[in-house]
């Protein structure tokens, strides 16, 4: 064999040696290899994941950076019934107290701004307030339990609109679309519908029963019963799961077409007999002995989408000290990519801040505001 002398050949040698070992080192640290699969089945897109998640070690730690309330002092720090709340592009937050029937605004600081409504039927005035979102202009809507009322974003009424369905507007889409989850009492079903911005009906996206038709033919009132969950995407499209399905999420576009399928292999979670107990005192006690438990939980809560489409769902699981719920978060993919401990529902999350409302023993309200910090090895943060 000739024997290479070249100084500049072998500069060049080991600089291709270098580069492909920084290329193995660099492919090594990022991450490891996704265990699921991704196909098509009838032009729909299936995304498959294992019980796993992508990222086995921790990839997102929360920080505490905000806590609005009071269970002393100045009375606009002070709630009675906070229900939700939503977050506008400034930060500012929007809570909905129920009891109350008003909003308290606070900016990004925490410190209040205003109220908006009052109880009442009148001009401005809110009765029975359940649900609050923002429009592409920052305006307030506030669901009722017969209409919607409009305010702009200092405050002032704008309008009421009437509706007609049995249901809550509960969120908007880009184009100022209202979507709701309606009592369809008529054919038994919940149905999750979109709506124009004078409330004309548009499309259905996914039913699910009403928890009577199973009373009706068990005699039974099963306890943890799910209902059809959804949220919408920045893109428009929405996010439906009913977890009788199974762990099972369906991503339609604006026209109510199925377009994608999100599916997750879960480790079922037992019914505990503490569980029971807890359950049964939330419970009338006429109506106690007509509970039906269920072996198992259901393999999901309910659902929250992130301004960057990452989707939070929340599960039965509990860690193992017991404080708090697990979440499964996936990509705007479908990947199965981490997991969290939250104590509370996700409400808003925004620019890498989680928004709850949480209780402390004597039962005062909070608004709470988390640093989300991201240590994905892909650059996330």
């Amino acid at each position: 064999m000739k024997k290479i002398t070249n100084p500049s050949f072998l500069f060049f040698l080991f600089c291709c040696l270098s580069f492909i070992g920084f290329l193995q080192f660099g492919c090594k640290e990022a991450g490891p290899k996704w265990a699921g699969s991704i196909h098509s089945e009838n032009g729909v897109t299936v995304v498959k994941n294992p019980v796993e998640p992508y990222y086995s070690s921790e990839v997102l730690t929360m920080e505490e950076e905000l806590s609005i309330g009071s269970m002393e002092g100045p009375p606009e720090y002070m709630f009675q019934q906070l229900r939700t709340l939503v977050v506008n592009d400034q930060e500012e937050i929007f809570a909905l107290d129920i009891k109350a029937s008003h909003v308290k605004v606070f900016d990004q600081k925490g410190e209040y701004l205003r109220t908006i409504g009052k109880p009442g039927q009148g001009p401005g005035e809110l009765q029975l307030p359940i649900t609050i979102c923002l429009n592409s202009r920052g305006e307030i809507i506030v669901g009722q339990i017969s209409k919607i009322s409009l305010f702009t974003p200092e405050g002032e009424f704008i309008k009421s609109i009437p509706q007609t369905f049995q249901g809550f507007v509960e969120d908007i889409d880009p184009g100022d679309n209202y979507f709701v989850t309606i009592l369809d009492f008529e054919q038994q079903v919940y149905k999750v519908q979109k709506f124009d911005q004078e409330l004309k009906p548009l499309h259905i996206f996914g039913e699910s029963p009403l928890p009577s038709v199973e009373i009706r033919r068990t005699g039974k009132r099963r306890v943890y019963f799910p209902v059809i969950r959804f949220d919408v995407l920045s893109t428009g499209q929405v996010v439906c799961g009913y977890a009788d399905e199974g762990y099972i999420l369906k991503i339609y576009d604006d026209s109510g077409k199925l377009i994608k399928r999100i599916e997750k292999e879960y480790l079922p979670v037992p019914v505990t007999q503490e569980d029971k107990d807890i359950a049964r005192e939330e419970y009338p006690e006429r109506l106690r002995d007509s509970l039906f438990f269920p072996d198992e939980f259901p393999p999901f809560i309910r659902f929250k989408v992130d301004d960057e489409d990452l989707i939070y769902v929340s599960t039965y699981e509990r860690p193992p000290d017991g404080d708090g719920y697990y979440h499964d978060v996936f990509d705007q993919e479908g990947k199965f990519i981490t997991r969290i401990v939250l104590k509370a529902r996700p409400l808003v999350i925004k620019k890498n801040k989680l928004y709850t409302i949480e209780e402390n023993e004597d039962g005062y309200q909070f608004i709470k505001r988390y640093r989300m910090i991201w240590n994905l090895p892909r650059g996330k943060n």
